[in-house]
């Protein structure tokens, strides 16, 4: 995660609104920016070990499904940020990068995984810089995803 980029609460919530419709529960008042290429490489890589560390990388139902997937990446995920803001030095800050619960087109029952905010140029449709990504951290499929319209709208948590 070369040069964090940080964004406060309020900007970041603003964002998330504008570009999701949907208000995330915030608890720290300033975030960092992910990205899609930190994702895919660093953080995908760390988390698969870790999945294989601990013998999570099959998905089983109730125990290894996606919530607890989207709860484990988060933690690697915050892990790696403070190692992150060790070596940049920045200001005390969280990850932008939080679980959203709705309902895939693909499936009758409800699902779990992670948004995250990356930095875009400004412009009208984003007005903070900021825009909306999904990563699905299911044991084997771990990687940027993008929703469609009514699954986005389906979204009954987003929390970072």
């Amino acid at each position: 995660m070369d040069q964090p980029v940080l964004i406060d609460r309020g900007a970041l919530m603003d964002a998330v609104v504008g570009q999701v419709g949907r208000v995330p529960e915030l608890a720290d008042q300033t975030y960092v920016l992910a990205s899609a290429d930190w994702l895919n490489g660093e953080f995908a890589s760390a988390y698969f070990d870790f999945l294989s560390l601990f013998g999570l990388v099959t998905w089983e139902p109730e125990s290894n499904d996606c919530d607890k997937f989207a709860t484990w990446a988060g933690a690697v995920a915050t892990a790696l940020h403070s190692r992150t803001r060790q070596k940049y030095g920045h200001a005390p800050s969280a990850l932008a990068f939080g679980v959203w619960f709705y309902k895939p087109d693909w499936s009758s029952s409800n699902h779990a995984i992670r948004w995250f905010a990356y930095g875009v140029p400004v412009d009208e449709a984003h007005p903070q810089g900021v825009a909306v990504g999904f990563f699905e951290p299911n044991g084997r499929q771990r990687h940027v995803v993008e929703l469609s319209v009514t699954e986005i709208n389906s979204c009954f948590k987003c929390a970072a």
